[in-house]
């Protein structure tokens, strides 16, 4: 990428249009693989952050029912299978610009199959402002976390979208998996936000785990607004 280019994309690196009218501070669809060796009808996750599950056609991956408080630390799933060796992908939000899970575990009919995992390996950028006032240095960071099945590099591609819905790609980001249970960042861009239009800012990523294949999908959101005008007499 040229450095103009590049100049332009850190100056946008905020983005956009969001499909609905509700805006998140972060949304994020994790893979979860069952190789417990039989089939799995719950799943249950626990997060270092309060998430709310967002359904995806009335459904939570493989599942029709999501038995946790919108707003909590914890995920609890049924009404679905997942079969030996099969995934299942679901999508989370919450008001704050990370997600990171910090265990999960299969059931059957209440029973745990496998092992409790630590972490899911993952990767993902992030916003580290959720609110801005024009002029205000914003961060943008991405992260990789390893967990105990083993992971490869992690190959993040991102775009931004701008408020007439033009893309603008970002170069794509290499990291090396981190220890289990550990979440490694680094800086990725430092965003001036001088003479940017205000709204709603979006950066959206695809992070691919290139030992095992899986995905995580997010988005992270950020406010940009003109600050506080005198009152008037």
């Amino acid at each position: 990428m040229h450095t103009s280019k590049l100049a332009l994309a850190c100056a946008v690196a905020l983005a956009a249009i969001f499909s609905s009218s509700t805006a998140h501070a972060a949304v994020k669809s994790f893979e979860f693989p069952n190789n417990t060796g039989q089939a799995a009808n719950d799943l249950h996750i626990e997060f270092k952050q309060g998430v709310t599950a967002v359904a995806v056609g009335g459904k939570y991956g493989a599942f029709d029912n999501y038995n946790s408080s919108p707003g909590s630390s914890s995920a609890e799933f049924d009404g679905g299978s997942v079969p030996a060796g099969g995934k299942t992908k679901i999508r989370f939000s919450n008001g704050g610009p990370k997600i990171t899970i910090k265990k999960w575990w299969w059931t059957k009919d209440g029973t745990r199959i496998g092992i409790v995992h630590k972490g899911l390996a993952s990767a993902a950028l992030s916003l580290d402002q959720t609110d801005l006032i024009v002029g205000e240095t914003a961060t943008l960071s991405a992260e990789a976390m390893g967990d105990d099945q083993g992971s490869g590099d992690f190959l993040i591609d991102a775009h931004v979208i701008l408020p007439d819905l033009s893309q603008i790609p970002l170069a794509p980001i290499l990291l090396p998996p981190s220890p289990p249970g550990m979440t490694c960042s680094l800086q990725a861009l430092v965003i001036g936000t001088g003479g940017m239009m205000p709204g709603l800012y979006e950066v959206s990523y695809v992070a691919q785990d290139l030992g095992s294949g899986l995905v995580t999908e997010g988005s992270s959101y950020a406010n940009l607004g003109n600050g506080c005008a005198p009152n008037e007499e």
